[in-house]
């Protein structure tokens, strides 16, 4: 939890689950973590805008019964990290991610901290 700044919650997946606790958080101040080892499927669809989503191990977006939406500042996929998206052919229902942040060139003058980025 010292990655983050004063008063951000860091929640880490565990025995496979999206992790809970993010619900009536500050826009931008939740950050979720999938460990190397864990393989998460989200097909949620909350009002959270997370920070970042730090994935080092699997993670798969895709819809089980209704739409799925997932707003963040920064997706990071780490070099141990997998993420898939995706929907069935015959499926009524949609993804969707949001990248909803700010820029800081003084912290991050490469623009590398923003939107979707794959360490491969």
């Amino acid at each position: 939890a010292d990655r983050e700044p004063a008063g951000n919650i860091w929640l880490v997946a565990e025995n496979g689950e999206w992790p809970s606790g993010s619900q009536g958080a500050a826009d931008h101040t939740v950050t979720v973590h999938i460990p190397q080892g864990q393989v998460v499927t989200y097909s949620g669809s909350d009002l959270v805008k997370y920070d970042k989503i730090v994935v080092e191990g699997e993670l798969t977006i895709e819809p089980d019964s209704a739409d799925v939406k997932l707003i963040v500042g920064t997706l990071l996929v780490e070099p141990t990290g997998r993420l898939s998206i995706s929907t069935q052919p015959a499926s009524l229902h949609t993804v969707t991610i949001e990248i909803d942040g700010t820029l800081d060139h003084d912290f991050d003058p490469s623009e590398m901290y923003l939107g979707l980025a794959s360490l491969k």
